[in-house]
């Protein structure tokens, strides 16, 4: 997540949905776990800058986009109905 999170960085998350964090999360950072392994990183947990497109009719999430901040990082789209991908908390604060 270069140039926001930087190796050995400590970041400060609230799990999504707790006191006072529910609504939009467009824009923010989120961590945000995969039920299947990444094959090219072998992880399952992400930091992405989280973004949704509406669907211009209903206004509704047409799908999601978990952006990363460095180029080097794929880019993660999110249907409605996937079930891949959870977001489990925003990002509050990095400490360097």
């Amino acid at each position: 997540m270069l140039p926001k999170i930087r190796p050995g960085d400590l970041c400060v998350f609230e799990v999504y949905g707790g006191s006072g964090n529910a609504g939009s999360r467009n824009g923010q950072i989120v961590l945000a776990r995969q039920s299947r392994r990444d094959d090219d990183y072998g992880c399952q947990y992400t930091i992405k800058e989280y973004h949704s497109v509406k669907d211009p009719h209903t206004g509704h999430n047409d799908r999601v986009e978990l952006r990363p901040l460095n180029e080097a990082y794929p880019l993660i789209e999110i249907d409605e109905d996937d079930e891949a991908v959870d977001v489990i908390a925003t990002l509050k604060c990095v400490l360097s």
